[in-house]
């Protein structure tokens, strides 16, 4: 028997918050069932808003990156809904790129919106759905495949990467109440979901299945060899008389599908979809539902009610239904726990859970402890299932007395962890940067590591090891799988030295910041208005390594972070001979585009110093011969010479707006006509209240080299002022933004 769970949440925002959020709590539900030795993760298709998933073969990936064995499956894919060359492309990935763990369901659609949204007629659904299966199957077995259908046709085309599993992932058909299609899952040799909280019996679900084992036995297969899994709804009670506060969820998941069903763009085909036209399907009865096509109870009563289940449909496989009707993230995190002791064990024994039962992961500090190891998750009070007023302070119609306080205590102690949130914020940076001197990131590295080979090899203490390398997996920059840590995608990218995108000196020279002391002296700066004298040699995090390096290397990882890669792709260079690159300190921006344009040629202008790495680099990129420096200060002085392009990468902050017009003005001076200037920088909103870490860049340059971070708008109308014509301003999503502009004709 296996277990897994089926993911067709309803997202509800006061419940819920922010999709962000919200998608984080499922990754982490994920994890734990990972973690736990469930089977599988289902996945659903659809596009109704606040429905399942749009777009399943990104979130089967994000649970892929997150998960080390649990098997991934689509509950279901919308054949006739997009072009099945695109469908076996993004699949055949997946598969790859999971290890050979998908499970590949398929299906028609149920949903007339999500026909309507595509454009796609449910009058053709089975016929899409067939084409398209064949058309998949075969791209995933053959080469040189060519098809003539009537809705696609293509001529000798080869899918690479084809999937891991051979000759294609388990492939599972999803049927609900058309008789046909159970008939035409058995002669086709698959392996079958149903879901029988969506009928109006148990009885109607078994003759369903009748018809399919007949149509497997006549088609010359052995109806033992193929599984059925069976979607229903769990939940977990300690006692009967809790049976109430289970309700509550299940009125509301059937109640979000009641309503969207009936705001659908349009009506689901009659001849195609019968069942649903007269009722046969879509069943909405909670009581009935929990009473008979349900898994709700205490344990025991589960146990008996999946034997019960088991036997009258002959199921091999189990997809619970756990996440549905606002259940609060704790509540299924705690349900995956107690099935997995309690509930599991009379059928299959054990899972085979990821990590022992001694050592198990705290993915997050809300994930309770497996209840293997002698029932430890921490229950409700009184082990009652909590109400959603109580726990989530939504009650729709009010709360009792009692539930009232509840709910304004949560608020205020909510308030109140914001605001100390926002109080110890430092202790994240402090997090990092020690992390980041004591190289805990390179010497995991590709690895997985105990705290014990963390602490043996860089000679540290243990505890402390121990309890640095928890709160880098609290904050996300590692990840913790029983007694192992690896680092996460972005702290293999940023924190390794051995990636070509290490930030490590830029995380150091942001460490010397905060050692330097201004920010510990803002309210100084705001009573006077410009920076606290405090000596440079004081801004040094690590004694080994030097301030200044840090800054330039800093500025250089930066660049090869992306920003370099986005000014190079933002513009076309190539009649282009002259570039000044202002500012340009390590130079990454000029040998970025001098890589790219083997006709440009560029100046750096900028401090000796600073200059001094960049000769390095240039160096190590043979681009002497191009790539040449001149030191001045750009504000008042000229090199006496037109240039195709000026760039002004991150050097206007530094100044007063009357310098950094008159930068501007230079920078038109240094022009030939119809000449391109770009200004990468952190540009504030005009409001000046985001984002967020413009707006607190600008607090630090009042507090240190004593500049400003200027308003789009200001800018703008700046560039303007000094001579030239905006034609693009590019929003990059990273630190900086991108100003193009061009030379106004005298």
């Amino acid at each position: 028997m296996q277990f897994g769970f089926c993911y067709i949440p309803d997202y509800h925002e006061r419940q819920h918050g922010d999709y962000r959020s919200w998608y984080e709590r499922l990754l982490r539900e994920w994890q734990t069932a990972d973690v736990l030795g469930y089977d599988a993760i289902w996945i659903a298709e659809h596009r109704f808003p606040g429905y399942a998933f749009c777009s399943t073969p990104v979130v089967a990936q994000a649970i892929a990156d997150r998960t080390e064995r649990i098997r991934i499956g689509t509950a279901v894919t919308l054949l006739p809904q997009r072009h099945p060359i695109l469908t076996a492309e993004d699949w055949a990935a997946v598969d790859l790129l999971s290890g050979g763990r998908l499970n590949f369901g398929i299906g028609r659609g149920i949903f007339a919106y999500d026909f309507a949204a595509i454009g796609v007629n449910s009058a053709e659904s089975r016929a899409r759905f067939e084409e398209a299966w064949e058309i998949i199957r075969r791209l995933w077995t053959e080469d040189d495949v060519s098809f003539r259908g009537k809705f696609w046709s293509f001529e000798n085309h080869s899918l690479r990467p084809k999937p891991l599993q051979k000759p294609t992932p388990p492939a599972f058909v999803a049927f609900i109440a058309t008789p046909e299609s159970y008939q035409w899952a058995g002669a086709h040799g698959m392996h079958l979901m149903v879901a029988p909280f969506l009928l109006k019996s148990t009885r109607q679900q078994s003759e369903f299945l009748d018809l399919y084992r007949e149509s497997l036995a006549g088609a010359g297969y052995d109806p033992a060899e193929f599984q059925i899994v069976a979607n229903y709804h769990l939940a977990l009670v300690e006692r009967e008389d809790q049976l109430s506060g289970a309700d509550q969820y299940l009125y509301r998941y059937l109640d979000f599908l009641e309503r969207a069903n009936a705001n659908q763009k349009s009506e689901l085909d009659r001849q195609q979809y019968s069942a649903y036209a007269t009722g046969d399907a879509l069943s909405k009865d909670v009581k009935e539902l929990r009473e008979r096509r349900a898994v709700v109870g205490t344990p025991q009563q589960c146990v008996d009610r999946i034997g019960e289940l088991a036997d009258a449909c002959g199921l091999t496989g189990w997809m619970f239904h756990i996440n549905y009707g606002g259940v609060p993230h704790e509540r299924v995190v705690e349900q995956m726990h107690v099935f997995a002791a309690e509930v599991a064990p009379a059928f299959s024994g054990q899972l085979e859970s990821v990590a022992s039962a001694t050592q198990y992961p705290q993915e997050s500090p809300s994930f309770p402890a497996p209840l293997a190891v002698a029932r430890a998750v921490p229950r409700f009070a009184e082990g009652r299932f909590p109400t959603g007023g109580e726990l989530a302070c939504e009650s729709a119609n009010g709360a009792t007395a009692l539930g009232a306080n509840l709910a304004d205590a949560l608020g205020l102690a909510r308030g109140a962890r914001n605001m100390t949130s926002h109080a110890v914020g430092f202790w994240r940076s402090c997090v990092l940067f020690a992390a980041n001197k004591l190289e805990i990131f390179t010497t995991i590295g590709s690895r997985r590591c105990t705290v014990a080979d963390v602490a043996r090899e860089l000679r540290l203490d243990h505890r402390g090891s121990e309890k640095l390398l928890n709160a880098c997996a609290t904050l996300g920059f590692l990840e913790k799988h029983g007694p192992f840590y690896r680092l996460s995608k972005e702290s293999r990218l940023f924190l390794d030295r051995s990636s070509d995108r290490y930030l490590g000196d830029w995380m150091a020279h942001w460490a010397d910041m905060m050692t330097k002391g201004n920010w510990q002296r803002l309210d100084e700066s705001v009573r006077t208005g410009r920076p606290v004298e405090i000596a440079d040699s004081a801004a040094r995090f690590d004694k080994d390594r030097d301030p200044l390096q840090n800054w330039v290397v800093g500025m250089h990882e930066m660049g090869v972070a992306g920003h370099a890669d986005l000014v190079a792709s933002a513009v076309s260079l190539d009649e282009v001979e002259s570039l000044l690159d202002v500012g340009g300190g390590p130079g990454t921006y000029s040998i970025y585009l001098c890589q790219k344009y083997p006709g440009l040629h560029a100046t750096i202008v900028d401090g000796i110093e600073v200059s001094s790495v960049a000769r390095q680099l240039v160096r190590e990129a043979d681009l002497r011969d191009r790539i040449h420096f001149a030191h001045l200060d750009f504000r008042t002085q000229a090199l006496h010479r037109e240039f195709d392009v000026v760039l002004l990468s991150n050097v206007l902050h530094m100044c007063r707006k009357a310098e950094a017009l008159s930068m501007l003005h230079n920078a038109a001076d240094h022009l030939a006509s119809h000449g391109q200037l770009l200004v990468q920088e952190w540009i504030l909103r005009d409001d000046a209240t985001g984002p967020e870490l413009a707006s607190l860049f600008d607090l630090h340059m009042l507090i240190n080299p004593d500049g400003d971070v200027f308003r789009l708008g200001e800018l703008r109308e700046m560039i303007t002022r000094c001579g030239f014509i905006i034609r693009r301003v590019i929003s990059t999503g990273g630190l900086y933004d991108l100003i193009v502009a061009e030379k106004r004709c005298a």
